[in-house]
């Protein structure tokens, strides 16, 4: 892993340290903790950011995302498709993260639907 990475670790960590309450920080640490290995934990940072905020499309697009990852697609195209509900003009960023869980889910026309947006 390159600095920046390990960097971009420790900013979301100082982040949630600072607002245990931010979803959106609990949701990037959990995703740093993806490419550190750390599964189980990124896994329960993804819950705990969605319990924390099931209506911020960028905290569940980062779960979809995340589960995918984790092996977990089917769940994680389910945050997708709640992450699309609330926010049907998502930014392209977020589609990004919503589109692999569909895709390995083996969602492909909604994979191909959220890539064509």
């Amino acid at each position: 892993m390159s600095p920046h990475t390990f960097g971009s670790v420790a900013d979301a960590e100082k982040a949630v340290e600072l607002d245990p309450e931010d979803c959106e920080s609990l949701g990037t640490l959990a995703f740093a903790g993806l490419y550190q290995s750390r599964w189980a934990e990124a896994e329960a940072q993804f819950r705990s950011s969605v319990e924390m905020c099931p209506a911020n499309s960028h905290t569940l697009a980062l779960a979809a995302a995340g589960f995918a990852t984790l092996g977990k697609a089917a769940e994680g195209a389910g945050f997708g498709d709640r992450a699309l509900r609330l926010d049907p003009r998502m930014t392209p960023a977020n589609l990004s993260g919503v589109k692999e869980p569909y895709y390995l889910a083996r969602r492909y026309e909604d994979t191909v639907a959220v890539i064509l947006r």
